[in-house]
């Protein structure tokens, strides 16, 4: 019976001691109280550009006292005419081979009764351009200036940096610079046609009497000018837009 009892609290014993153990190894640990990190926010902004319209606006008009159409007519009367003129005409309208036209830019702002004055041109375009073009599908033109009875035009702008330019071909361009700190620029551009080598066929011919090679030359050249009534000749104007506007 004693010895039972023993036996017994010996186990006792050994579990108790075994129990202390196992609690001192969980003491050397430590416990971690983590607290989130607390959320930041950055915020951005946009920057945009203000949205402006600015009108660029041209016109041409014929320039008072001056004929868009030009006329291959009669010339004047020659220096020393012959006693009898033989190269007559029943047109009574002169030669006009000179046409001038006024141009005129202008940069505005709005629309309808609320349009004002817009940027200086200089600020939005570099160059205001002016091209030249006959209109002449079948060349006669250029035929006709081959045979020397016509001359090539001449196209001058007048402006301040003004200009004076042959077109030897059917068409030709040039540019110019936009007026500083303007909001509207002037300019004429001025085509001149002319006959060729002889000059004008009335006042040439009539010069000199009459023989029936100058009766073949004459009706040679006057065939030729006539089929220039076919043919015509254009002017076109357009502005060149600055990448970045100097006022913005």
């Amino acid at each position: 019976m004693t010895s039972k009892t023993k036996k017994f609290s010996l186990g006792v014993k050994i579990a108790s001691i075994l129990t202390c153990v196992a609690l001192t190894a969980v003491g050397f640990a430590s416990w971690l109280i983590i607290k989130p990190a607390e959320t930041k926010t950055e915020t951005g902004s946009f920057t945009v550009y203000t949205v402006e319209e600015n009108n660029i606006t041209i016109t041409v008009a014929v320039k008072e006292g001056s004929n868009s159409t030009i006329i291959w007519g009669k010339g004047a009367e020659p220096q020393t005419p012959t006693a009898s003129p033989w190269l007559l005409t029943t047109d009574v309208a002169n030669e006009n081979l000179s046409a001038t036209f006024t141009v005129t830019v202008t940069s505005t702002k709005g629309t309808g009764d609320n349009v004002t004055a817009g940027m200086p041109l200089d600020d939005i375009i570099s160059t205001i351009n002016v091209g030249f073009e006959m209109v002449d599908s079948g060349n006669l033109y250029s035929t006709a200036i081959g045979n020397r009875y016509v001359s090539a035009p001449t196209i001058k702008v007048a402006s301040n940096d003004a200009k004076t330019w042959s077109s030897n071909s059917n068409s030709a361009s040039d540019t110019l610079a936009p007026t500083e700190d303007e909001t509207t620029m002037s300019f004429d551009v001025v085509v001149t046609f002319a006959w060729g080598t002889n000059g004008n066929p009335y006042t040439y011919y009539n010069g000199q009497a009459y023989t029936e090679t100058l009766a073949t030359q004459a009706k040679a050249c006057l065939d030729a000018v006539n089929g220039l009534k076919e043919v015509g000749y254009k002017l076109t104007f357009s502005t060149t837009a600055k990448t970045t506007a100097s006022g913005s």
